[in-house]
């Protein structure tokens, strides 16, 4: 029996580490982890049968690094084809804007721009049926309650070109205006799963967003302070059981498994979240014409070597 190949950006920690456990178990399964650091990626490696799992290099900060992780994953599926893409892996900075290349701000290259050049690159290794999964984040939605506790008031879309760049047109301290960048950045994974669901009808696969909930816990508050982390790591994570929208790495996984792979309800191009309904979402999500903008952006920003 063919092997399916279910090909993760990250999977060394958080929901993705999970995701990789959870594809594992299905049978015939195989998963491919793109990893920064591949030698140290220890929890995985003790978490997943050997056999039934692969980690190449990946550094999403870099376009290059994306090509020779496609590259690879195309070899290693040359006698079988990807029935999973997905594109969990993500940075929220925090201090000042961080730039990646002299045109693309760091947020926007990790979180949404290497991503497109992945998906579009594996595209044609897609088997029928297959679900490609970008992640994104109640952070976008302005009236998301959760999100505005934490000091997130939504995501901008002035235009593509500015998205890219990082200048949104908003004011505030340089941390506001990174946690805007990184609400943005979620718009950007929901657009990529709406434009590819109507650009790509030809039954090749079924592309979806997912929203975790929030994830109290996982390694995103990385670059906080040491009294946030802590927060984040041994006091916010019993919020799950007492706020709505607050979830697990454990149970988000799961749920994105189910959800967007396994038994999928949903019509492709839906906003899910980790309960399996659709996800509360911004009317600015829905806007076809900005996520056609902004897919067209990418890659002319990718054709042209940034």
């Amino acid at each position: 029996m063919a092997t399916d190949f279910h090909v993760l950006t990250g999977g060394t920690s958080g929901m993705g580490l999970h995701v990789a456990k959870e594809l594992a178990k299905l049978p015939n399964a195989h998963v491919i982890v793109g990893a920064r650091k591949p030698d140290q990626a220890r929890a995985l490696r003790s978490s997943v049968p050997a056999e039934k799992l692969t980690v190449f290099t990946l550094d999403l900060d870099a376009t290059a690094s994306v090509l020779l992780f496609a590259e690879s994953v195309k070899k290693a599926t040359s006698d079988g084809q990807l029935s999973t893409i997905i594109c969990n892996a993500g940075l929220q900075l925090t201090g000042d804007k961080v730039m990646a290349t002299s045109n693309i701000e760091r947020t926007f290259m990790v979180n949404v721009l290497a991503h497109v050049l992945l998906v579009d690159l594996l595209l044609p290794d897609l088997k029928s049926g297959a679900s490609v999964v970008t992640v994104g984040s109640g952070t976008h939605n302005p009236a998301d309650k959760i999100a505005k506790l934490f000091g997130f008031r939504g995501a901008y879309f002035p235009s593509a070109k500015q998205v890219a760049s990082g200048d949104l047109g908003a004011t505030g301290k340089p941390q506001q205006l990174n946690m805007d960048r990184y609400a943005t950045s979620k718009l950007g994974a929901i657009y990529q799963a709406l434009h590819l669901s109507y650009e790509i009808a030809n039954g090749t696969g079924s592309f979806y967003a997912f929203d975790p909930g929030l994830m109290p816990g996982t390694a995103l508050a990385r670059d906080r302070s040491a009294m946030e982390r802590f927060g984040w790591k041994y006091i916010m994570p019993v919020l799950r059981y007492l706020v709505p929208g607050v979830s697990s790495s454990e149970l988000s996984a799961k749920a994105l498994v189910q959800h967007c792979i396994l038994r999928p309800q949903h019509p492709a191009g839906s906003y899910i979240e980790f309960t399996g309904k659709l996800a509360p979402r911004s009317e600015l999500s829905e806007n076809k014409d900005n996520a056609a903008e902004l897919m067209s952006q990418c890659r002319a920003l990718l054709e042209s070597g940034h």
